[in-house]
């Protein structure tokens, strides 16, 4: 696995965070905060990806004192709500690409706007999740 990876042998030190299952080792934010406790860490780089986004982690991390190097936790809660994002970034006068002012849970709800925005269109789940390209009317 990692063990034999270039980023672990040229580091002064490595620690495994558990098994192979990323979601019991990479996506823990307990049991990487619990390590970074351990060895004395004062800053904690997430990269992309895993929790980079995660407030939780973010959060777990200033409660530790360690550095979380990346955007608040505040930000992350803000830009992670896409319609509240869409919002802040309006307000801010940041120009956004046409679309929604508002977040739908029924597609019968979506589809005028749906069709005023036109297509294609890109569909963003409101908290995460990435998007989906759909290339066809909702009819």
């Amino acid at each position: 696995m990692d063990a034999a990876s270039p980023h672990v042998w040229a580091a002064d030190d490595s620690v495994c965070i558990g098994p192979a299952a990323a979601s019991k080792s990479y996506l823990s934010p307990r049991a990487l905060v619990h390590v970074a406790v351990m060895k004395g860490c004062d800053a904690v780089y997430p990269g992309y990806g895993f929790l980079s986004e995660n407030v939780a982690f973010a959060e777990l991390c200033a409660e530790h004192g360690i550095k979380f190097i990346g955007p608040s936790a505040e930000a992350i809660r803000m830009m992670g709500d896409k319609a509240r994002a869409r919002d802040v970034a309006t307000s801010l006068g940041v120009p956004v690409v046409p679309g929604s002012d508002a977040a739908f849970t029924d597609p019968s709800a979506a589809r005028g706007t749906a069709e005023k925005v036109g297509f294609p269109l890109l569909l963003k789940a409101k908290s995460g999740g990435g998007g989906l390209w759909r290339w066809r009317s909702l009819s």
